[in-house]
């Protein structure tokens, strides 16, 4: 692994040897600099989601790694008829699920600022193993929630909220792109 850090003495070393032998001075330290952009976590809302392959359509879109259900009852119904069936296509897709409310135990948006941690510690560790350039995808049915996360994950992700315009305009282009 490449070190940030130029050692001083280093540097004074091979300025003497460049005077004394008239080559130009080579140092064994590398400077990288690394200027990675916020991973992207669109935030959606499951209502958007109007006939039967506009879910399909937005993930051929906007390709997500990651779907982060923020629902206190996840249905998938949008997604597929099934569960079994939304699963399949999940999977045909190359994207994890979580239930993350379902995960940390929650039956209720009115969640305490200690469980409401726990619901970013999630979402920050499975982006943590997942690591890709992909975007993650979060589905919600309530605005408050929603604001709510996304003021809390907005220091550690791009948190684009779309509205069902920009909802409409990724599953026309979606549609597109299956074409």
């Amino acid at each position: 692994m490449t070190s940030n850090v130029v050692n001083i003495s280093e540097i004074r070393r091979a300025r003497s040897a460049d005077r004394e032998s008239g080559h130009a001075a080579v140092l064994t330290t590398q400077l990288v600099f690394h200027f990675e952009g916020l991973s992207v976590i669109y935030f959606v809302f499951v209502s958007d989601f109007l006939r039967s392959d506009d879910f399909l359509n937005f993930c051929n879109a906007t390709i997500p790694d990651v779907i982060f259900d923020m629902r206190v009852a996840p249905r998938l119904d949008f997604v597929r008829s099934t569960r079994g069936l939304a699963f399949e296509l999940f999977d045909n897709l190359g994207i994890e699920y979580r239930d993350v409310l379902g995960r940390v135990g929650l039956t209720s948006y009115d969640v305490p600022t200690s469980e409401f941690e726990k619901i970013v510690a999630n979402v920050d560790l499975l982006r943590e193993v997942h690591d890709t350039e992909r975007p993650m995808l979060a589905l919600f049915d309530d605005a408050n929630f929603s604001r709510r996360c996304s003021t809390a994950l907005s220091g550690l992700y791009e948190v684009l909220m779309l509205n069902t315009d920009a909802v409409h305009r990724s599953v026309t282009e979606g549609s597109r792109l299956r074409m």
